[in-house]
């Protein structure tokens, strides 16, 4: 049977730092060179993004590099899409590393005509200081959490492939979202077309999670705000209730006790620098999150916290 044709699509944002590790992966994955392409769509980077990538460009004739100028990773796939000739959409992102056999499962997974979407797994990188550490252990990038959402399953575009027919059938990526576009666009295709999403566990990406306290809480503030935008786009608010806030401050609460009190305790017993600073990044996860609905709140004008 012949394999489809598959463009995959990359936005990049200053990723000098990463961009090499995920080009080699995708020069060496198992797959008919013929029948696939990469998109690499740049997002206005400072760096010496673009100039890494052009020098792929030279032994990978399937390599095409676009220019997005609002500042917007949704717009930035949204173009690769608009430029992309495969049959299957596939989504990764820069900081990521694929398997060798990533796209040929993620194929594989799309043999129903009813399937529309393929999740792949997310797996963490190696990791190298605590809030990498932290990331891994709370598996906050992985499908499994998003997959179980309440109200409808998404996939995160770290990993995810799509149908091209979906774009035509229901639109692009809404770039007016900070975040939440993944859930936006995965729940729009399961409202408006038959189509369903399947999980993959062995269609996997390799993520290099975000490393320092500051890009954290950055990370779970916009998740925050793109949660309200979602809200006001589908009326739903996955966990809008006075039961989930009151427990969420209550988690802030005791983080910051438990902070300070391992923080004293390691004075009398050995406590290394995770089990030490565990309760703050909890804070910090937290109180990002919220502190972003609540901005959000205040730019729609009605009480979101």
């Amino acid at each position: 049977m012949e394999k489809p044709c598959v463009s995959i699509i990359v936005p990049v944002l200053n990723g000098a730092n990463h961009i090499n590790n995920l080009m080699n992966s995708l020069m060496n994955i198992n797959y008919p060179k013929n029948k696939y392409e990469i998109l690499i769509v740049d997002n206005e980077s400072m760096d010496k993004t673009v100039e890494l990538i052009k020098k792929f460009q030279r032994n990978i004739p399937q390599l095409k590099l676009f220019f997005e100028k609002r500042r917007s990773s949704y717009a930035a796939r949204n173009m690769g899409v608009m430029n992309a000739k495969g049959e299957i959409i596939v989504f990764t992102d820069a900081d990521c590393v694929v398997d060798k056999n990533w796209l040929i499962n993620i194929v594989k997974s799309f043999s129903e005509n009813s399937v529309g979407c393929v999740a792949g797994e997310i797996l963490s990188a190696k990791w190298n200081n605590i809030v990498e550490e932290y990331y891994a252990k709370k598996d906050i990038m992985s499908q499994k959490n998003t997959l179980n959402s309440e109200f409808l399953p998404y996939p995160m575009t770290a990993n995810v492939a799509y149908r091209k027919e979906i774009f035509n059938k229901i639109g692009y990526f809404d770039e007016e979202l900070i975040s939440g576009g993944d859930a936006d666009f995965a729940w729009r295709m399961q409202l408006e077309t038959e189509y369903k999403i399947v999980y993959d566990q062995n269609a996997i990406v390799i993520h290099k999670h975000r490393s320092n306290m500051k890009s954290l809480f950055k990370q779970q503030f916009s998740y925050g705000y793109g949660s309200v935008l979602l809200y006001r786009k589908h009326n739903y608010f996955m966990d809008f209730n006075l039961k989930n806030i009151l427990m969420d401050y209550l988690k802030l609460m005791l983080a910051f006790a438990l902070f300070y009190f391992r923080l004293f305790a390691r004075l009398f017993w050995d406590c290394d620098r995770y089990c030490l600073y565990e309760p703050l990044l909890a804070f910090l996860c937290i109180s990002g999150y919220r502190l972003g609905r609540l901005y959000g709140s205040i730019k729609l004008k009605k009480l979101f916290i």
